[in-house]
Protein backbone atom coordinates (compact mmCIF):
# COMPACT_ATOMS: atom_id res chain seq x y z
CA UNK A 1 0.00 0.00 0.00
CA UNK A 2 1.45 3.33 -1.04
CA UNK A 3 2.05 5.65 1.90
CA UNK A 4 0.95 8.71 -0.10
CA UNK A 5 -2.38 7.15 -1.13
CA UNK A 6 -5.47 8.91 0.20
CA UNK A 7 -7.90 6.54 1.91
CA UNK A 8 -11.61 6.94 1.18
CA UNK A 9 -14.56 4.97 2.54
CA UNK A 10 -16.39 2.91 -0.07
CA UNK A 11 -20.18 2.63 -0.11
CA UNK A 12 -19.73 -0.55 1.94
CA UNK A 13 -17.55 1.32 4.44
CA UNK A 14 -20.04 4.17 4.76
CA UNK A 15 -22.85 1.66 5.27
CA UNK A 16 -20.86 -0.09 8.04
CA UNK A 17 -20.20 3.19 9.87
CA UNK A 18 -23.83 4.21 9.55
CA UNK A 19 -25.60 0.97 10.43
CA UNK A 20 -23.05 -1.71 11.41
CA UNK A 21 -24.53 -3.72 8.54
CA UNK A 22 -21.49 -5.93 8.01
CA UNK A 23 -20.69 -6.72 11.66
CA UNK A 24 -17.14 -5.44 11.48
CA UNK A 25 -15.04 -6.07 14.60
CA UNK A 26 -14.88 -3.11 17.00
CA UNK A 27 -11.16 -2.49 16.40
CA UNK A 28 -11.60 -2.42 12.63
CA UNK A 29 -14.75 -0.29 12.80
CA UNK A 30 -12.98 2.23 15.06
CA UNK A 31 -10.24 2.69 12.49
CA UNK A 32 -12.81 2.85 9.67
CA UNK A 33 -14.62 5.69 11.46
CA UNK A 34 -11.38 7.68 11.63
CA UNK A 35 -10.93 7.67 7.84
CA UNK A 36 -11.84 11.16 6.64
CA UNK A 37 -11.27 10.86 2.88
CA UNK A 38 -8.49 13.48 2.95
CA UNK A 39 -5.60 11.90 4.84
CA UNK A 40 -2.96 9.60 3.41
CA UNK A 41 -1.86 6.22 4.70
CA UNK A 42 1.26 7.90 6.10
CA UNK A 43 -0.92 10.45 7.93
CA UNK A 44 -2.91 7.68 9.64
CA UNK A 45 0.20 5.75 10.61
CA UNK A 46 1.74 8.90 12.08
CA UNK A 47 -1.45 9.98 13.85
CA UNK A 48 -2.57 6.59 15.16
CA UNK A 49 0.72 4.73 15.46
CA UNK A 50 -0.18 3.79 19.04
CA UNK A 51 -2.94 1.54 17.71
CA UNK A 52 -1.37 -1.92 17.35
CA UNK A 53 -0.69 -2.79 13.69
CA UNK A 54 -2.48 0.25 12.26
CA UNK A 55 -0.90 -0.44 8.87
CA UNK A 56 -2.23 -4.02 8.86
CA UNK A 57 -5.65 -2.83 9.98
CA UNK A 58 -5.84 -0.34 7.11
CA UNK A 59 -4.76 -3.05 4.66
CA UNK A 60 -7.44 -5.38 6.02
CA UNK A 61 -10.13 -2.70 5.55
CA UNK A 62 -8.88 -2.19 1.98
CA UNK A 63 -8.89 -5.93 1.26
CA UNK A 64 -12.44 -6.34 2.61
CA UNK A 65 -13.73 -3.47 0.46
CA UNK A 66 -14.50 -0.97 3.25
CA UNK A 67 -11.84 1.47 1.99
CA UNK A 68 -10.23 2.34 -1.29
CA UNK A 69 -6.87 3.96 -1.86
CA UNK A 70 -6.63 6.82 -4.29
CA UNK A 71 -3.23 7.90 -5.47
CA UNK A 72 -2.66 11.45 -4.41
CA UNK A 73 -1.72 13.60 -7.32
CA UNK A 74 1.07 15.96 -6.57
CA UNK A 75 0.37 19.31 -8.11
CA UNK A 76 3.34 21.42 -9.09
CA UNK A 77 4.07 24.11 -6.57
CA UNK A 78 2.40 27.43 -7.37
CA UNK A 79 4.66 30.10 -8.81
CA UNK A 80 6.00 32.54 -6.25
CA UNK A 81 3.63 35.44 -5.78
CA UNK A 82 4.48 38.80 -7.23
CA UNK A 83 5.09 41.55 -4.77
CA UNK A 84 1.81 41.53 -2.93
CA UNK A 85 0.20 44.75 -1.81
CA UNK A 86 -0.18 45.11 1.94
CA UNK A 87 -3.31 43.40 3.25
CA UNK A 88 -6.39 45.56 3.39
CA UNK A 89 -7.99 46.03 6.79
CA UNK A 90 -10.61 43.38 7.40
CA UNK A 91 -14.16 44.53 7.69
CA UNK A 92 -15.24 41.50 9.73
CA UNK A 93 -14.62 41.50 13.43
CA UNK A 94 -11.89 39.11 14.50
CA UNK A 95 -12.99 35.88 16.10
CA UNK A 96 -12.86 36.10 19.87
CA UNK A 97 -10.42 33.80 21.65
CA UNK A 98 -12.09 30.58 22.65
CA UNK A 99 -14.81 30.89 20.01
CA UNK A 100 -15.45 27.41 18.62
CA UNK A 101 -14.74 26.66 15.00
CA UNK A 102 -17.80 26.31 12.77
CA UNK A 103 -19.79 23.09 12.89
CA UNK A 104 -19.80 20.68 9.96
CA UNK A 105 -22.75 20.94 7.57
CA UNK A 106 -24.58 17.74 8.53
CA UNK A 107 -25.46 15.93 11.73
CA UNK A 108 -23.56 12.86 10.54
CA UNK A 109 -20.38 14.90 10.02
CA UNK A 110 -20.78 16.68 13.37
CA UNK A 111 -21.29 13.43 15.29
CA UNK A 112 -18.38 11.93 13.34
CA UNK A 113 -16.19 14.79 14.53
CA UNK A 114 -17.08 13.97 18.14
CA UNK A 115 -16.46 10.27 17.48
CA UNK A 116 -12.98 11.03 16.13
CA UNK A 117 -12.12 12.93 19.31
CA UNK A 118 -13.15 9.90 21.36
CA UNK A 119 -11.17 7.56 19.11
CA UNK A 120 -8.10 9.82 19.23
CA UNK A 121 -8.28 9.87 23.02
CA UNK A 122 -9.28 6.29 23.79
CA UNK A 123 -8.27 4.28 20.74
CA UNK A 124 -10.37 1.26 19.78
CA UNK A 125 -11.93 1.18 23.25
CA UNK A 126 -14.01 4.18 22.18
CA UNK A 127 -16.13 2.08 19.83
CA UNK A 128 -18.88 1.41 22.37
CA UNK A 129 -19.11 5.13 23.16
CA UNK A 130 -19.11 6.28 19.55
CA UNK A 131 -21.95 3.86 18.83
CA UNK A 132 -24.05 5.40 21.59
CA UNK A 133 -23.81 8.95 20.26
CA UNK A 134 -24.21 7.79 16.65
CA UNK A 135 -27.49 6.01 17.47
CA UNK A 136 -29.04 8.92 19.39
CA UNK A 137 -32.16 10.22 17.65
CA UNK A 138 -33.40 12.94 20.03
CA UNK A 139 -31.65 15.85 21.70
CA UNK A 140 -32.14 14.24 25.14
CA UNK A 141 -30.68 10.89 24.01
CA UNK A 142 -27.75 12.61 22.34
CA UNK A 143 -27.00 14.93 25.26
CA UNK A 144 -27.14 12.12 27.82
CA UNK A 145 -24.93 9.86 25.69
CA UNK A 146 -22.44 12.63 24.92
CA UNK A 147 -22.23 13.61 28.59
CA UNK A 148 -21.33 9.98 29.45
CA UNK A 149 -18.58 10.21 26.84
CA UNK A 150 -17.34 13.49 28.31
CA UNK A 151 -17.17 11.89 31.79
CA UNK A 152 -15.02 9.12 30.34
CA UNK A 153 -12.72 11.74 28.80
CA UNK A 154 -12.56 13.46 32.21
CA UNK A 155 -11.28 10.23 33.70
CA UNK A 156 -8.25 10.18 31.36
CA UNK A 157 -6.31 12.76 33.37
CA UNK A 158 -5.26 16.30 32.49
CA UNK A 159 -5.19 15.73 28.74
CA UNK A 160 -8.61 14.10 28.87
CA UNK A 161 -10.08 16.95 30.94
CA UNK A 162 -9.09 19.48 28.28
CA UNK A 163 -10.68 17.35 25.58
CA UNK A 164 -13.76 16.81 27.77
CA UNK A 165 -14.25 20.57 28.09
CA UNK A 166 -14.05 20.98 24.30
CA UNK A 167 -16.29 17.93 23.82
CA UNK A 168 -19.01 19.32 26.13
CA UNK A 169 -18.99 22.68 24.40
CA UNK A 170 -19.14 21.05 20.99
CA UNK A 171 -21.85 18.55 21.95
CA UNK A 172 -24.06 21.47 23.10
CA UNK A 173 -23.69 23.14 19.72
CA UNK A 174 -24.37 19.85 17.89
CA UNK A 175 -27.43 19.15 20.04
CA UNK A 176 -28.88 22.62 19.46
CA UNK A 177 -28.27 22.64 15.72
CA UNK A 178 -28.97 19.06 14.64
CA UNK A 179 -31.41 17.55 17.16
CA UNK A 180 -35.02 18.50 17.75
CA UNK A 181 -35.98 19.37 21.29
Amino acid sequence: MEKNAVLVKTAKGTEEVKSRAHGLAARLRSVLIMVDGKSTVADYIARFGAIPDIDGTLQMLLAQGFLEARVATVAPPPPPPAAAPPPAPQAAAPQAPGTPEPLPETRKEAVGELSRVLLDSMGPDADMFTGIIERARTRVEFTEAAERCARVLDSLGARGKAKAAWFRERMQLVAERFFDA
